[in-house]
């Protein structure tokens, strides 16, 4: 019956796999503490490609779909064999077979992106044909069976880095979930801490790993990874979807941010230069979002972090990432007062949002503290071309991009020879001296207090001293 089917455990499915394999054994064998046959010796890599192959069968029939409720007891009890068979094998055509079977429960590629291409992705019956491919209750917990084996006692690092590409791929297929049927399929929500605590695992130890053993693997595992986080964050804004997935997520959303800055860009030693940028990219065009306040703020925060992160001597990849991330950050920083002071001048009397004041506030705030390696403006100087001087002033379209290359001076000298304070610890407030100039005639008045201090720093990093 139904029933009797579905009660079938994996501790019973193995137990008499094993046995079988016991049966067969010599009265001489070895063994262990507790009198039974080592497993290890017994349940040899032929019975465990064997067995994979019977669960992969098993989960797949149509008895462990035949049920109202997911996952079904045999769906549970077939993902239960999994866990229990991965501390076995140490043949690593093994585990990437486990691996494997477990990612093609879930729904695939094409599946995703058909249903996005069927009505933007809202059409209602995108949620059918997804829930038909893998119901989201089984499909979660087959994310999570991937994760505890993956982060489990059994797996080796080394077989970590050889399934790692292929868990990164399924992270960007699933991610897209989100786009579809207004976000009500929510497999994308389960996806994101999983894919964390992997990428925590993995990325320390890809030092061991050089780049010229094999680049093609590393480069599409990167590649990977830059598309699921770009997919999460940028997606919708790109394609303008009008989902109501656009408006949740938010928590998912600061912890890829937070995974880009503390797990993902101090492991990146093996990472391309176009990689790096790319992911800096996404930071610094998640800061323009206007209407993903919680998102903007971290993602500029994370600019500042990452700059500041760079100390002398750090052979870690610290450095190439502030220097990829450091003329984006002076971009929108002065993006981001001009912008207001525009807006300000426009608006008059009439107070601009509060969460506006509040992000001029933590640029000044931060521009204050904020004290930086010199030797990351000696770097951007030295990798971009001198260009024609700006005489455009303060305030007009172009001064940002001039200011951030390093390039800018009022006689068209190089900008070392001109300011030298512009490479000074302080030298990202000094270089953004012109438009704080222009912020004098702000009608916001809460602003200048902040704005004086800040004023007073450029003044003696300029060599002029403070008023009595």
């Amino acid at each position: 019956s139904h029933n009797h089917r579905s009660s079938i455990t994996a501790p019973s499915v193995l137990s008499t796999s094993t046995s079988s394999a016991t049966s067969t054994t010599s009265p001489t064998s070895p063994q262990t503490a507790q009198g039974f046959p080592s497993t290890e010796r017994n349940f040899t890599d032929t019975h465990i490609h064997s067995m994979l192959s019977i669960v992969r069968q098993v989960v797949r029939s149509p008895i462990a779909k035949d049920t109202f409720m997911y996952p079904s007891k045999v769906q549970a009890s077939g993902l239960a064999c999994y866990e229990a068979l991965m501390p076995l094998p140490n043949n690593p055509s093994l585990v990437t077979k486990a691996f494997a079977d477990l990612i093609s429960y879930l729904p695939s590629r094409s599946v995703i992106e058909a249903c996005l291409m069927d009505a933007s992705g809202d059409n209602d019956n995108a949620e059918a044909v997804l829930s038909e491919a893998g119901h989201v209750d089984f499909c979660k917990k087959v994310i999570q069976t991937i994760e505890g084996i993956f982060c489990g006692p059994g797996m080796t690092a080394q077989n970590r880095l050889l399934v790692f590409p292929r868990i990164v791929n399924m992270c960007s297929v699933v991610v897209l979930t989100r786009y579809i049927a207004n976000g009500r399929y929510s497999l994308w929500k389960f996806v994101v801490p999983p894919m964390r605590q992997m990428v925590r695992l993995v990325l320390p130890e890809l030092h061991n790993v050089p780049r010229k053993s094999d680049p093609s693997d590393l480069d599409e595992m990167w590649n990977d990874l830059l598309l699921t986080i770009r997919q999460f964050l940028l997606y919708g804004g790109e394609v303008g979807l009008p989902t109501a997935a656009q408006s949740t997520g938010e928590e998912e959303e600061l912890v890829i941010m937070q995974m880009i800055r503390d797990d993902i860009l101090p492991h990146s030693a093996n990472a391309s230069d176009e990689t790096i940028q790319g992911l800096v990219a996404v930071i610094e065009k998640c800061s323009t979002f206007q209407n993903k306040r919680p998102l903007a703020n971290a993602s500029v925060n994370t600019l500042f972090y990452i700059c500041q992160r760079v100390v002398r001597d750090d052979v870690s990849p610290n450095k190439r990432v502030g220097v990829a991330t450091l003329p984006l950050l002076i971009n929108r920083c002065y993006g981001i007062l001009e912008n207001y002071l525009n807006d300000d001048r426009t608006t008059g009397k009439i107070p601009l949002p509060r969460d506006r004041h509040e992000e001029v506030i933590f640029v000044l705030t931060e521009l204050k503290n904020l004290q930086l390696e010199p030797q990351l403006f000696d770097a951007i100087e030295a990798q971009t071309p001198t260009t024609p001087p700006n005489t455009a002033g303060a305030g007009t379209p172009g001064t940002a991009a001039t200011f951030g290359s390093g390039a800018f001076s009022a006689s068209g000298g190089s900008l070392r020879a001109n300011c030298p304070a512009a490479f000074n610890k302080k030298g990202l407030a000094v270089r953004l001296f012109p438009i704080l100039c222009e912020f004098v005639t702000c009608q916001d008045s809460s602003l200048k207090p902040a704005l004086l201090d800040l004023l007073r720093i450029i003044a003696t990093e300029l060599g002029f001293s403070p008023a009595q």
